[in-house]
């Protein structure tokens, strides 16, 4: 940062933006450091999660995958998605049970996860919701609701 004399305004530098190192290449020079959003999409439908993920590589989100419940947990523990996408009907458990086990963790209680699911009610809409859902979609009828919800998410995070 520099001041300005004449006017006393504070004017950033280029180094300014240059905050991190880039270890472990050939190259140590300064780099711009622009953060990835990303998404967990957790889904046994690889057709549906495919076309998740082409929306969302498309809009410039990395994408991680998981397709059952524990790896999920593991996936999102480990590396902090900015978002999650979480189906329900999962093959070694339920949906819910994954998303009691992000909210009661430190490291991830604070990811915003968006439930998918092919049989929604109103009753189980408003649980998932008290539970700590940001929101729950219906997979076939609401889709592009889902996909519109979801980038908004990111982009705010």
């Amino acid at each position: 940062m520099t001041t300005d004399s004449s006017t006393g305004t504070v004017q950033p530098t280029s180094r300014t933006f240059r905050s991190r190192r880039f270890r472990g290449t050939k190259h140590s020079d300064d780099f711009l450091f622009v953060p990835t959003k990303s998404v967990l999409i957790v889904e046994d439908d690889q057709d549906y999660a495919s076309l998740i993920e082409h929306t969302l590589t498309q809009s410039g989100c990395k994408v991680l995958q998981a397709s059952k419940a524990v790896e999920a947990v593991l996936t999102a523990r480990q590396t902090i998605p900015s978002a999650i996408a979480l189906d329900l009907c999962l093959p070694d458990g339920h949906g819910s049970q994954v998303l009691d086990a992000l909210k009661q963790h430190k490291r991830t209680s604070s990811i915003p996860v968006l439930i998918v699911t092919g049989m929604l009610d109103r009753k189980l809409r408003h649980t998932l919701r008290s539970q700590g859902a940001l929101d729950v979609f219906e997979k076939s009828s609401e889709f592009e609701k889902f996909l519109n919800r979801l980038q908004a998410v990111i982009k705010w995070q």
